[in-house]
């Protein structure tokens, strides 16, 4: 890898990641193994803190491919 590579990893930079080419799809399993849930990869790709992002939602969110409590935590289930 090279060190832009390793940066972008390493700083979590996820819209840069996109930017980058790196797959939508490989950055929700790459979130799921150091778990970080979708909703918060998708707060991310738009700026936003969590509760921004979850406060633009009509429905509460539960969807992560991380599964576990993370999912549940995020609408108080």
């Amino acid at each position: 890898m090279t060190a832009q590579e390793i940066d972008l990893i390493s700083g979590r930079k996820w819209i840069e990641m996109i930017h980058y080419g790196v797959s939508f799809f490989m950055l929700e399993k790459m979130a799921a193994v150091i778990g970080v849930s979708n909703p918060e990869l998708y707060a991310s790709f738009r700026g936003e803190t969590l509760d921004e992002f979850l406060a633009t939602r009509k429905v509460p969110m539960k969807y992560s491919v991380a599964g576990g409590s993370k999912a549940k935590e995020m609408d108080g289930a």
